[in-house]
């Protein structure tokens, strides 16, 4: 299944709504389901790739939004 998270905040921001959208992301993930994060929290998209199984859309244009949908 195709799973898109839209998280307002994410990682490195840290905080209880940011680590439940993390949590659900990989777990999700684990599961064997394909995620998609996009959100407006600034990072290094390097460490994401490193560091997490899915993938990360930070601060997309409006239509990249729409087309990620």
């Amino acid at each position: 299944m195709k799973i898109l998270i839209d998280a307002t905040l994410f990682y490195p921001s840290t905080g209880g709504y940011e680590t439940v959208a993390r949590l659900l992301a990989v777990d999700l993930r684990r599961l064997g389901h394909e995620v998609i994060v996009v959100t407006a929290t600034k990072g290094d998209c390097e460490d994401d790739r490193r560091i997490f199984s899915f993938t990360i859309f930070r601060n997309p244009n409006f239509l990249k939004f729409i087309s990620l949908l």
